[in-house]
């Protein structure tokens, strides 16, 4: 005997399964190429985030906090923004800011810095809002997301705490990072060098290569940008040295 009531509820999951497959496929029909070429250019930089993160935690292992990680990856695996920290909400300035702030004891910089930088990825590209045409993303936001990832790889790689330290550890081999802890002469010896932990035993030489592979990841995020700012019509700025070197977040 059929059981109608199941029946009728299969039918309208059915249905409802039917009206949302149709709903994607207008919307393909309707969305132009470029809009869905910038909206795919924000999903591929959201994952380059993700494993930006995951290096730079395993790389700084006492700059996160576990519970937070794992919020902050979901959080930009799904596209969401519902992840805050120290009441900072949604200004993207304030966890950079701290993030970079040279006091010595700040804790979890690494979350600071991913979250503040999905932030503004969240907001430069407007991800919550629906989109048919490149029209709708605004090259303003688009290239103030290129000038402060700019000023951001500038500041990854040079800037210390009050005690001379890296904020974060990069490029840096081991043994720069002994020796930086054991003198500010700006010429160290022979002697010096040679009895650091790494180098004496063998697991590095002073003329290892740096590691770039931080450096290839936020190059990406910058190209994939750029070529959305392109796709607008828009040309991204090429910020200068001296400009990197003194810009300090607002």
């Amino acid at each position: 005997m059929i059981n109608f009531k199941y029946l009728f509820l299969t039918l309208f999951i059915l249905f409802l399964q039917g009206c949302n497959q149709e709903s994607i496929n207008l919307k393909k029909l309707v969305t132009t190429n470029n809009a869905i070429q910038i909206e795919n250019n924000h999903k591929e930089i959201s994952a380059l985030l993700i494993e930006y993160k995951e290096k730079l935690d395993k790389r700084n292992p006492k700059s996160f906090d576990k519970v937070w990680q794992k919020a902050i990856i979901k959080n930009i695996q799904y596209q969401r923004n519902n992840v805050s920290l120290y009441g900072f909400k949604d200004n993207y300035k304030k966890y950079l800011k701290y993030a970079f702030d040279t006091k010595t004891n700040i804790k979890n910089r690494n979350d600071f810095l991913i979250l503040g930088l999905y932030k503004l990825l969240y907001l430069s590209y407007t991800i919550n809002d629906e989109k048919y045409t490149a029209l709708s993303y605004k090259i303003k936001t688009l290239k103030e997301f290129s000038d402060i990832l700019q000023i951001i790889k500038w500041q990854i790689n040079y800037k210390k705490d009050l005690n001379k330290n890296y904020l974060f550890l990069t490029w840096q081999n081991n043994w720069q990072v002994e020796l930086l802890g054991k003198t500010d002469i700006k010429n160290p010896d022979y002697n010096l060098i040679k009895n650091l932990t790494y180098i004496k035993n063998n697991k590095e030489s002073v003329f290892d290569a740096s590691n770039m592979s931080f450096e290839t990841i936020l190059g990406k995020v910058l190209y994939i940008n750029n070529n959305s700012i392109k796709r607008l019509g828009g040309e991204p700025n090429e910020l200068t040295i001296e400009f990197l070197k003194f810009f300090v977040f607002l």
